[in-house]
């Protein structure tokens, strides 16, 4: 029998007050089908606290390492899902992509033409991808 190609697919997953973490979940479950799926959970309480910036760098950062041998990532999110500033959510979430050998990047709730710093964000990502 063949092995399944192996998918990481990065989100928030276990805040069920997030609609993201929802569609995760069954997106783990239609998926495992085809893939061996790998999920690795967003904690929106680390990321989003000033308190914790090197544990969430440090967070991401292995998340990273791991997902480079994975024949397909699947991250989903909402900019403000990875850091505590712009530029930190920037910053990781083009390292996830970077390394990422087929890359499905999913933005959810995206305005890229109100001027807002996120619609520049989005906008300065897809610059880099």
């Amino acid at each position: 029998m063949k092995n399944k190609p192996t998918l990481a697919l990065i989100a928030s997953y276990n805040d069920d007050s997030c609609g993201i973490a929802g569609l995760a979940r069954l997106l783990n479950k239609v998926l495992s089908v085809h893939f061996t799926v790998k999920v690795f959970s967003l904690d929106s309480k680390l990321m989003k606290n000033h308190n914790f910036d090197n544990e969430a760098e440090i967070y991401i950062n292995n998340i990273a390492k791991e997902i480079q041998n994975f024949d397909y990532v699947n991250i989903h999110q909402e900019i403000g899902l990875c850091g505590t500033t712009i530029e930190a959510c920037k910053r990781r979430i083009i390292n996830l992509c970077n390394v990422s050998k087929n890359l499905i990047y999913t933005l959810h709730s995206i305005q890229i033409n109100d001027g807002s710093d996120f619609a520049n964000a989005y906008k300065d990502i897809m610059e880099v991808l």
